[in-house]
């Protein structure tokens, strides 16, 4: 069962918009820990391959979302998404489907830049 905070990621509306942060190096080298991703709650129906996108991992029973590229989109009767890390050697093996899909990224910002952006906010710039 995912966490509340997963489960209210998996309940945002459609075109929302959030931030999450990166805590892992499994997509290097596009995404870094402490990188920031823009994320767009879209349909699953509009992921293509090659889109990195945002979802529950319920078999890591993880708190976190994870953010991995999709490879390959399967629809059987309906659509699965088989995603794997940049950095990884290996798929993983749960495919993302409606019930744990989050959202697409659709940007991201690099550690330094919203280090720096914070910075600048708190000394009133």
């Amino acid at each position: 069962m995912p966490s509340r905070f997963i489960s209210f990621l998996i309940g945002l509306p459609p075109n929302t918009i959030f931030a999450m942060r990166i805590n892992s190096e499994s997509m290097l080298p596009m995404l870094k820990i402490g990188d920031r991703i823009i994320v767009e709650k879209t349909p699953i129906e509009s992921v293509k391959v090659g889109d990195v996108i945002v979802f529950s991992n319920v078999q890591l029973h993880s708190e976190l979302p994870v953010a991995h590229r999709v490879i390959k989109k399967v629809i059987n009767p309906s659509i699965a998404l088989k995603t794997k890390g940049d950095n990884s050697t290996v798929a993983e093996q749960q495919l993302v489907t409606r019930t744990n899909y989050i959202g697409r990224m659709i940007r991201k910002e690099p550690f330094l830049k919203t280090k720096l952006f914070n910075l600048l906010q708190k000394l009133s710039f």
